[in-house]
């Protein structure tokens, strides 16, 4: 609204600056162009910040969870294991592959902050021979082989 109007003072200011061949006049529609640049930037600045931040009608930021609280799990009652019985190790199979952004030397599990939202490539067997990729120290993915593939050790 504010940009609309100070849009329409310029004009008629420019016009009349012409009419009367008055350069002052000219010289103020320019200014209050300006302004409504200056004016229209800011709102949209604004509004992109509103639509990034929720806020209340107060001006408060509203911070949401992205994921709510999982309801806490009742507590099993112990059991006895056998003594000789090792807890079996995790198949990679199980792991997500691991990604990295392209361009980056360092790989991710699909999840990580890191990465989240972001283009990624997924990182394949044999892809990069002469890259070492090093793990992100973040989310901590499983180790790679020397291959390049996820290794069968779990973390």
């Amino acid at each position: 609204m504010v940009t609309a109007a100070l849009v329409l003072l310029a004009g008629a200011l420019l016009l009349a600056g012409h009419l009367r061949d008055d350069a002052y006049l000219v010289a103020v529609a320019l200014g209050l162009s300006l302004a409504a640049v200056v004016v229209e930037s800011v709102q949209v600045l604004r509004a992109r910040r509103a639509a990034l931040v929720p806020s209340d009608a107060g001006g408060t930021v509203i911070v949401e969870d992205a994921e709510p609280d999982p309801e806490p799990e009742p507590e099993p009652e112990p059991v006895e294991a056998p003594e000789a019985a090792e807890p079996e190790p995790t198949p990679a199979q199980d792991e997500p592959a691991p990604v990295r952004l392209p361009g980056r030397t360092t790989y991710h599990r699909p999840d990580c902050p890191t990465v989240r939202g972001k283009a990624v490539t997924p990182v394949e067997a044999g892809a990069e021979p002469d890259e070492v990729l090093k793990p992100c120290g973040r989310c901590r993915p499983t180790p790679l082989d020397r291959a390049g593939a996820a290794s069968d050790e779990s973390r």
